[in-house]
């Protein structure tokens, strides 16, 4: 089967980085995949471009419409659409939607288009940012990336956000590699975590402060604290967080329905991960992680994961059961059971 995914793509964006795991998964299962993604280059407007990554080499994608989010326009080329599906033989066709980033008249154009060359459709709800003139009628196959979702789309299956596969080396080895050394704990999280209230905690307990921020929006100086800048691939960002002896993820509540790949990218570390208890995190269970509601909650939990030993038996069965390939599988089965 010849797969396509509509996305972002190569952007500083959790959805681009959603769709090229996938693909990837797919491609260890034998799949073909294409990433049907945005316009670069001219098409992002002056403002957004610093969001512009180098897309991997070995991605077989096709721009082919305006990211609302970052572009001069919203179009989609659905001439080219046409003819990249027809060329490539593609046979599901699996939709990204955020409402920020794709045109819901747009989208509904783009799904007419499948529905006459008889593609299978799927559609993945990454947040509850759903616009008004979504095309909820051209859309059977409907999936949620978090359990909260499905309260807002009828006839919808949730598929948890996957875990990326662990580094292989050790915590040791990978600080002598980066030059670390203390008790350290580190962040990230595209500019949303609280960087001064961890900061507050790690300062009172003596404990070095990791910031990985690719946004520059840490505005702390102090120096219990690195401040790593550069965007990093995937598999090098789990490393530099599996250095860390604990992952702190804190967020501003919001009144939406989301899930957090941030929090996957930290489990996969192997180390402690903890996080303040809200909507972002919800459908993350304990033990797998830990949640804390206050700083004062956080200062007793860091204290336990520092003086932890015992590996966390739970957080390995998570990453076990929800590696990239097992998410894949369960797109698949959506349209077997259609």
């Amino acid at each position: 089967m010849n797969i396509g995914i509509l996305s972002s793509y190569a952007m500083k964006c959790g959805i681009a980085e959603y769709s090229v795991k996938l693909y990837r998964a797919f491609e260890k299962l034998g799949y073909s995949a294409t990433v049907f993604g945005n316009f670069g280059g001219d098409a992002i407007r002056d403002d957004r471009k610093w969001s512009i990554t180098v897309p991997p080499s070995d991605i077989q994608a096709v721009e082919c419409f305006y990211a609302a989010a970052w572009s001069i326009s919203h179009k989609f080329d659905l001439d080219l659409i046409e003819k990249e599906i027809g060329r490539r033989n593609i046979e599901l066709m699996i939709v990204q939607y955020q409402n920020g980033i794709i045109n819901d008249h747009q989208l509904q154009a783009f799904l007419e288009l499948m529905e006459q060359k008889d593609i299978n459709v799927i559609v993945a709800f990454h947040d509850s940012c759903i616009g008004p003139s979504f095309p909820f009628h051209l859309v059977k196959n409907r999936v949620t990336l978090s359990k909260g979702l499905q309260l807002v789309i009828p006839a919808s299956i949730y598929i948890p956000q996957g875990v990326p596969e662990p580094p292989n080396e050790t915590k040791e080895e990978l600080r002598q590699r980066y030059g670390l050394t203390g008790s350290i704990v580190s962040t990230f999280g595209l500019g949303r975590t609280d960087y001064q209230l961890i900061s507050d905690v790690c300062l009172e307990l003596g404990y070095t402060f990791m910031v990985l921020d690719s946004t520059n929006n840490c505005r702390i100086t102090s120096p219990h604290l690195i401040c790593l800048t550069e965007w990093y691939p995937l598999p090098e960002l789990i490393k530099r967080l599996a250095a860390s002896d604990v992952i702190v993820l804190w967020y501003h509540e919001i009144d939406a329905y989301v899930s957090s790949s941030a929090a996957r990218h930290a489990l996969a570390t192997r180390r402690p991960v903890i996080v303040n208890d809200v909507a972002w995190f919800a459908d993350l269970p304990e033990p797998v992680l830990t949640k804390v509601k206050t700083k004062e909650q956080l200062k007793i939990a860091l204290k336990e994961a520092l003086s932890m030993e015992e590996e966390n038996l739970e957080q390995g069965k998570y990453i076990q059961d929800n590696a990239w390939t097992a998410i894949a599988k369960k797109y698949l089965n959506v349209i077997k059971k259609a």
